[in-house]
């Protein structure tokens, strides 16, 4: 009969103690205010573009004073990659990370890189040049007629 009174009390709850919760409530405030500290240094994400918004049409006022270290940090935020670090931070920067800027001229064989030949390739043209005339039916050179 033990057994079935636990069974019948096993789905009922004692009622919440509601001193015991608001101990647990204080000491939890205490602990976080205990480590809570102000945070009065702000500055900008130089890795997000600011949104500029545009003043009213009718109202004129003053251009504020923005300090030197904002305008080098907001124009630190816009540079490219190459320019903001001295070497590649991800896997995907280290391509064309050693790129020059005469290297992109038109004139440089870095993208421009015209077909050459050789006298392999000379051989293999003409050897493919003469298959294609036998294929459409047309004598060549070397075959002799009767």
């Amino acid at each position: 009969l033990a057994t079935m009174a636990e069974a019948k009390n096993a789905g009922k709850r004692e009622p919440v103690n509601l001193v015991h919760q608001q101990a647990i409530h204080a000491e939890t405030v205490r602990k976080e205010t205990r480590h809570q500290h102000l945070f009065t240094e702000f500055a900008v994400n130089p890795h997000h573009k600011a949104t500029l918004l545009a003043d009213k049409p009718n109202v004129s006022r003053p251009a504020p004073a923005v300090p030197d270290e904002l305008l080098h940090t907001i124009r630190q935020g816009t540079q490219v990659p190459k320019a903001k670090y001295s070497f590649p931070q991800t896997t995907s920067q280290e391509y064309g990370w050693d790129v020059e800027a005469e290297d992109l001229n038109p004139g440089s064989d870095l993208l421009h890189r015209p077909r050459g030949t050789t006298e392999i390739t000379q051989y293999m043209a003409s050897y493919w040049k003469q298959k294609e005339q036998e294929k459409m039916g047309g004598a060549t050179s070397t075959q002799a007629k009767p």
